[in-house]
């Protein structure tokens, strides 16, 4: 359990763009795989919603979604 921790707590600050490089040339990913990452990962919003208010959307690029 703490390993599992530890790794999602490394993903909550890796750059989107180092993720994608480090899949790439470290585990070959490529093609129709690294398109779909990439896919995922690009123009990622968040909001905030409490009671009846939601929060304008804010890109980040860095995390990865959780959930």
């Amino acid at each position: 359990m703490l390993t599992l921790l530890d790794l999602s707590a490394a993903f909550d600050s890796i750059d989107h763009g180092t993720l994608l490089q480090r899949l790439q040339k470290s585990y070959g990913l490529g093609g129709a795989v690294a398109d779909w990452f990439d896919s995922y990962l690009s123009d990622l919003t968040q909001s905030i919603h409490l009671s009846s208010t939601t929060s304008a959307p804010s890109a980040f690029a860095y995390g990865v979604p959780q959930g």
